[in-house]
């Protein structure tokens, strides 16, 4: 329409104690994720007896997953934006993320 006002989305205002408080907390989620995606892992594994199958590989891919969503959170700056709920996170295209173990 002629002359009408361009809405624009409200921002998302978080201090930075939310933003802490929310990385926390998706922290304390995905180590509690990885745990029970790794002991899956491992029964699929000794029900297989070691041999490679499909279920197999789909659990090393969600273990790579949260593994990475977990190393994405420690390395976050921060001033940035982290998604409000885990199935956001879950869904979030991320960059690949390793850390130095040493």
């Amino acid at each position: 329409a002629a002359k009408a006002r361009v809405k624009e989305p409200f921002p998302r205002i978080m201090t930075k104690a939310d933003n802490e408080k929310l990385r926390g907390t998706h922290i304390k989620t995905a180590k509690r994720e990885l745990l029970d995606a790794e002991q899956e892992l491992h029964m699929i594994q000794e029900l297989n007896k070691g041999e490679p199958s499909e279920a197999a590989r789909d659990a090393q891919a969600k273990v790579n997953h949260i593994q990475n969503i977990l190393n994405w959170l420690i390395c976050a700056e921060d001033n940035e934006l982290i998604p409000r709920t885990w199935g956001e996170l879950l869904l979030a295209d991320l960059p690949v993320v390793k850390l130095d173990v040493v």
